[in-house]
C-alpha cells in the first residue's frame, strides 16, 4: 500500500489535515513536502507495475561531453553509496533500465499522492479558495552524459515542475 512508503504517510496526514480545516472558516496554510523521487528509487509495486523495463528508453548521450572539465561530470557518489551499484559508477545495461524504472515509479507514486490531496480539497469543498503550488527542488541525470545525479550546471538539472493554481486561473476549455 501507498502508506507503506513515507510520502504516503505524509500524505494521510495531510488528509488528516485538510478534513480538519475544512471543518472550519479560517483561512490556512499547509505545505505538504513529499521526498519521491529522490533516491532510493522505491515505490510500491503498482507503480512499477505501469511501465515496462524494456520500454523505457536508455540516455540518449551517455558519455561526457568532449572537452567537459572533471567538475561538471562528477556524480558526487550519491549511487556509487548503493551496495548494488559498481565503485566506477561502470552500469549494465539491466541496471541503467532498473534505475529509470524506479524512477519513473517514483514519480508515479508521487504523483498519485498530489491527486490524493487534491481529491481531499474537493471533497471538503476547499479547492474554490485554495491556491495549490507544486514544485521540485532539482532535476536529476538518468544516465544522461554519464551522470546519475543532480548537482549539476546541464540543463537537464534544472528540470523541474512548476505547477501554480488559484480559484481564479481559467480552467482547460474555459475562455
Amino acid at each position: 500500500p501507498d502508506e507503506t512508503y513515507m510520502d504516503g504517510l505524509i500524505c494521510m496526514e495531510a488528509e488528516k489535515a485538510l478534513r480538519a480545516y475544512g471543518k472550519g472558516s479560517s483561512p490556512f496554510f499547509l505545505a505538504v513536502g513529499f521526498k519521491k523521487p529522490h533516491l532510493p528509487f522505491c515505490a510500491p509495486a503498482k507503480y512499477w507495475d505501469l511501465y515496462q523495463a524494456s520500454a523505457i528508453p536508455l540516455p540518449v548521450h551517455s558519455t561526457h561531453p568532449e572537452g567537459a572539465p572533471e567538475l561538471a561530470t562528477r556524480s558526487w557518489r550519491e549511487l556509487e553509496g548503493y551496495s548494488d551499484i559498481p565503485g566506477d559508477g561502470k552500469l549494465s545495461e539491466k541496471k541503467i533500465r532498473e534505475l529509470r524504472h524506479g524512477y519513473y515509479a517514483c514519480v508515479s507514486y508521487v504523483d498519485a499522492q498530489i491527486g490524493r490531496v487534491l481529491k481531499i480539497l474537493e471533497e471538503n469543498r476547499l479547492r474554490d479558495n485554495t491556491i495549490i503550488v507544486v514544485w521540485g527542488d532539482h532535476g536529476w541525470h538518468l544516465g544522461e552524459y554519464g551522470i546519475w545525479g543532480k548537482a549539476t550546471n546541464y540543463e537537464i538539472a534544472t528540470r523541474v515542475p512548476l505547477i501554480i493554481s488559484t480559484p481564479s486561473m481559467p480552467q482547460k476549455g474555459s475562455p
